[in-house]
């Protein structure tokens, strides 16, 4: 009786050993990261393409999907666009055409992370003017679509400038205010006053369109080409508008400030002048002012 006492005692002991055991080793054992998931559609598109981006495969061995929280970066320069978020679904538009790798990072409750990556093809919009056969990149910024190259067909009164077809090439023509009015092909029209102010105010928000000079932040740089401006006065192009400094002229051949400043005309008159917005290369702010009609200055195009 002795002995299967005994022998009871050290089985429940061996018993208690292994469970005491099997609890340390749950206990100690290091929590897994999630796994990081997400679809994109349509895997390419165009700079008017809204892209949605879907993470709510993103899984996790402790936490609940709902508990993990995702952020994304869609140009891969290890800038998160995004913040954290529980969301696990998102759109995004690009407004410049290329190649993009997006990164996906998941968080679980643990602060571990995990990333994925995929790819994204972006081209652009393109109008080919019927006229004569040019083709214009174009881009929708908020409420607008504009042209993203100053216009180069050929009216009276337009020149290129140094009367170099090169310069045409790159910059466009130069328009005097009449011959500007009527330049843009049938469902595009020169842009108002008002419509440039639309444009840099949902740019830049400091942008002051009831003054004349120079005004705002960053519009200006925000606009600006990353190529073709003096000094390294390139922009960011952040928006994909891509101002061009196509300079100016006055009938009789006095060309000026080719790389230097870009000059828009508008189709709104100031008793005998007319409104024009600038911008130029050694800072970021833009201008509004008036001048006379025969001065030559770029066209943007921006549709009906």
């Amino acid at each position: 009786m002795k002995i299967k006492i005994l022998f009871l005692a050290a089985l429940i002991f061996s018993s208690l050993l292994i469970l005491q055991s099997g609890c340390k080793k749950d206990k100690d054992e290091e929590p897994k990261p999630p796994t990081a998931s997400f679809t994109v559609s349509p895997s390419s598109g165009t700079t008017e393409t809204q892209f949605q981006f879907d993470a709510s495969e993103c899984s996790d061995e402790e936490d609940q999907p709902s508990a993990l929280k995702v952020r994304w970066d869609w140009e891969n320069d290890e800038n998160w666009d995004t913040d954290w978020s529980s969301n696990k679904t998102v759109v995004h538009q690009y407004n410049i055409a290329g190649d993009y790798t997006v990164d996906l990072e998941v968080k679980d409750t643990e602060g571990l992370t995990d990333t994925e990556t995929h790819n994204v093809t972006v081209s652009n919009v393109t109008f080919t003017d019927p006229r004569d056969g040019q083709v214009y990149n174009i881009v929708t910024i908020d409420t607008q679509t504009w042209f993203t190259k100053n216009l180069n067909y050929e009216t009276s009164n337009s020149f290129w400038y140094d009367n170099s077809s090169t310069n045409g090439d790159i910059y466009g023509r130069l328009y005097t205010w009449y011959a500007a009015l009527t330049a843009c092909p049938s469902g595009w029209h020169l842009p108002s006053d008002d419509e440039w102010c639309t444009l840099t105010t949902y740019i830049d928000p400091t942008v002051n369109c009831n003054t004349t000079g120079w005004s705002g932040t960053d519009a200006g740089y925000k606009m600006k080409s990353i190529n073709w401006w003096y000094s390294n006065g390139n922009g960011s192009d952040a928006y994909g508008f891509r101002a061009l400094p196509g300079g100016c002229a006055r009938l009789g051949g006095f060309f000026h400030a080719l790389e230097e400043k870009a000059y828009f005309w508008s189709s709104t008159e100031d008793d005998n002048d007319a409104w024009y917005w600038s911008l130029r290369y050694h800072d970021g702010e833009v201008s509004r002012n008036h001048i006379g009609k025969n001065h030559t200055y770029s066209v943007r195009c921006v549709k009906d």
